[in-house]
């Protein structure tokens, strides 16, 4: 995974809108929970990968209408990028943005 992730990353990030409208987003979900499970049990607690996945099954779930489950995932995500890359990096000023469709949803 390590030598080639970041282009897996890249062909998942550009096929998530066509996967999710050909109705084949349950099988990339799927797919997605392999993935962050395989990193949960290689990888400690809090790695960038494991936030890279959830903001892919965030962008997914947003793809598919369920903006409960993508504002779960992003706020997953925020959380890890907060550790690992400190409050003011880009990424996590990113995830804080997308994390923050939690709070839209529930009103």
């Amino acid at each position: 995974l390590r030598a080639r992730h970041y282009a897996l990353y890249r062909a998942l990030d550009s096929q998530i809108a066509d996967l999710a409208a050909s109705g084949r987003a349950q099988c990339l979900n799927e797919a997605l929970g392999a993935l962050l499970k395989a990193l949960e049990e290689t990888q400690q607690q809090y790695h960038p990968q494991k936030a890279t996945v959830l903001e892919l099954m965030g962008q997914l779930q947003n793809a598919i209408g369920n903006a409960e489950a993508a504002a779960e995932a992003y706020g997953r995500a925020y959380s890890i990028r907060v550790v690992c890359n400190g409050a003011d990096a880009n990424e996590t000023r990113k995830a804080f943005r997308l994390s923050s469709l939690r709070s839209a949803c529930k009103e």
